[in-house]
């Protein structure tokens, strides 16, 4: 209802990862439980989602955790990415790398099969 409420940009769309496939889909984020995902093409788009989110969080009774809350760019090669997100005015960190529902995201956004104990994979 958050979600549906926050009406978020549908703006990324993610190739499928199979041999051979040429799929990709349209997501704007992925949720499970209290986890959200936000993805778009740029900050700007971003930014935009999370001014939405917020205000549709505060009207079910939730809040986003800033110290919890992180952002990365998945694309290799794009060398420093300068990403200009906030929330309440504080800036949000950046990371080349972080682990969701048991599997890690690296910075290539290729998703590493099996699950990751925080030591190996």
């Amino acid at each position: 209802m958050v979600i549906r409420d926050a009406k978020l940009d549908i703006s990324v769309s993610i190739p499928c990862a199979r041999e051979g496939s040429r799929e990709s889909v349209d997501l704007s984020c992925l949720l499970c439980a209290d986890d959200i995902v936000s993805l778009a093409d740029d900050d700007s788009i971003l930014q935009r989602n999370l001014d939405k989110l917020l205000p549709a969080l505060a009207r079910f009774g939730m809040e986003v955790s800033l110290p919890k809350t992180i952002c990365m760019t998945l694309s290799e090669g794009l060398g420093d990415s300068n990403l200009r997100v906030k929330i309440d005015g504080s800036d949000i960190g950046e990371v080349d790398k972080f682990v969701y529902l048991g599997s890690l995201l690296p910075i290539s956004g290729k998703i590493v099969d099996g699950t990751y104990d925080g030591r190996t994979l």
